[in-house]
């Protein structure tokens, strides 16, 4: 049987799951029922080839058998989160433990269950234990790095994050996290570097929206002959962030085409003269010769905040739909600040990104101030929550203004008619601080990578003021600060960021 063991474990190394199982069923099991090993294997190649539920059913039975180790129930514990019950997870990985207290695989496992129900406290702790008991286990140092920068320690971040890589210098999810703490505290060229790590690395790669058939531009010189392809990647904030290095570009005279989202091909149209533009399925008409990822630009350029005029505006609302919309609002005397309270639901899920949203009801004290047309510029999720608003009556909300959200160069035209925007980070701060409008943006206390730690403006937008919690989930007092500040440039009639 040994002799088995071994060759079904080497199956298992080279891929051969199949071969691996049927030696597992027909040789192994038939001869000792309750070989633990035999099990646990059986149950990795479950999930390996995309059969999680037959894993869990397979150890429940050993279980059933009286076999129960403390790897077994380290193992059940993970398909178990793998399919989303963290409940039983959590229970199983305290159950490896109670078998074995140095289980180093089982603390680190407990320390991300608790990183996703936000407990960082506890997240460190196990997070610590299982280092104390494997100092060389490159994931954990990953995972404690990712803790210490949702507790604000961005420090302890980095230096643990460097110690992953050490450990494994192959490890391209440390590197990704890594650049996210670099560029958060300014260690621009490090955090660039790291950063294009994001398409490799093994958990939730961040791909560009196709992938071209053509040579990657790193940034070597361009000849004559050549033309150059960059291709959009993320979320909508994302591209109109961005794309002001492919203005620069072609400011600098490099041939080049962009392919952004469809639904902003409109907004960029608009905002200048440049023929630059196309969509997926005319690329083949454009000849490029060589490709780069928007989010790949900042490195070839090496931008930092002493970029080249890096924080002007760089896109304008169509003349006709400004004057349109400025018709429409040219009723309502007074300050007219558009309102944008949440992002998207899919960033929940992002460690990074959750929390970034607030509720409609927040905006009550300054909805109630009289001196205010508040416009709600929500559009999609959250919009739902104006329906039930206490203070809907408070709100203008002119016929067309859902119609006219939907679409992204019209959403231009409405932010240019508002004296001043309110947001959470979404892609709307980006459009507005991109059409240099003077911008509240309103921050979680954890902040994303390119709004830095403490400062209340940013190089990115210079028409931008940001408003930063200073304690986790405490919405109240940075609405009210920002109230009192409406108030006093109603009062004064000048707006200073």
């Amino acid at each position: 049987m040994e002799d088995d063991l071994l060759e079904a474990l080497n199956f298992i190394r080279l891929g051969k799951f199949k071969e691996a199982e049927n030696i597992y069923k027909n040789n192994i099991l038939n001869l000792d029922k309750k070989n633990p090993t035999a099990f646990i294997n059986l149950a990795e190649i479950y999930n390996r080839t995309n059969r999680s539920t037959e894993a869990i059913k397979l150890l429940n039975y050993s279980i059933a058998l009286g076999i129960k180790t403390s790897t077994l129930c380290c193992n059940l514990g993970g398909y178990y989160k793998n399919s989303g019950d963290n409940i039983k997870a959590l229970n199983f990985f305290n159950e490896a433990i109670d078998l074995d207290n140095e289980n180093f695989i089982a603390y680190s496992n407990l320390g991300n269950i608790y990183l996703e129900k936000n407990d960082i406290f506890s997240a460190i702790k196990n997070y610590r234990k299982s280092i104390d008991l494997k100092p060389d286990f490159p994931d954990v140092y990953n995972n404690l790095g990712s803790a210490y920068y949702l507790e604000g320690h961005y420090n302890n971040a980095y230096e643990v994050l460097k110690k992953s890589i050490e450990l494994n210098p192959y490890y391209d999810d440390a590197k990704f996290n890594l650049s996210q703490i670099s560029l958060l505290i300014g260690k621009w060229e490090e955090g660039w570097d790291n950063y294009e790590y994001r398409n490799i690395k093994k958990t939730q790669p961040i791909l560009p929206h196709f992938l071209p058939n053509l040579m990657l531009w790193k940034g070597e010189e361009l000849l004559s002959e050549d033309k150059l392809l960059i291709v959009s990647e993320q979320g909508y904030g994302d591209t109109i962030q961005f794309i002001r290095f492919v203005f620069y570009l072609k400011k600098i005279n490099v041939n080049l085409t962009f392919c952004p989202q469809e639904k902003l091909l409109n907004l960029f149209q608009f905002s200048n003269n440049y023929n630059i533009y196309c969509d997926k399925k005319n690329l083949y008409k454009e000849n490029c010769t060589k490709w780069i990822p928007l989010l790949s630009l900042p490195k070839i350029l090496n931008v930092s905040p002493s970029f080249n005029d890096i924080s002007s505006a760089y896109l304008k609302a169509d003349k006709d739909l400004f004057n349109k919309w400025s018709n429409i609002f040219a009723k309502y005397l007074g300050l007219k600040v558009g309102i944008n309270w949440k992002g998207d639901n899919k960033t929940e899920n992002n460690p990074y990104l959750r929390g970034r949203s607030i509720s409609l009801i927040n905006f009550l004290e300054i909805a109630k101030n009289s001196k205010f047309n508040i416009i709600p510029v929500q559009y999609g999720e959250g919009r739902e929550q104006i329906k039930d608003c206490s203070f809907k009556n408070n709100l203008i909300i002119p016929d067309q203004l859902e119609a006219g959200l939907s679409s992204f160069e019209e959403t231009a035209a409405i932010l240019s008619n508002c004296d001043l925007i309110i947001t959470v980070d979404s892609y709307m701060a980006h459009l507005s601080g991109a059409l240099g409008i003077k911008t509240f943006l309103i921050l979680k206390k954890i902040p994303e990578w390119r709004w830095g730690i403490n400062d209340s403006n940013t190089f990115w937008y210079e028409s931008i003021k940001i408003f930063r919690q200073k304690k986790n989930g405490d919405w109240s007092s940075l609405i009210s600060e920002i109230s009192s500040e409406l108030v006093n440039i109603a009062n004064n009639k000048v707006y200073k960021l």
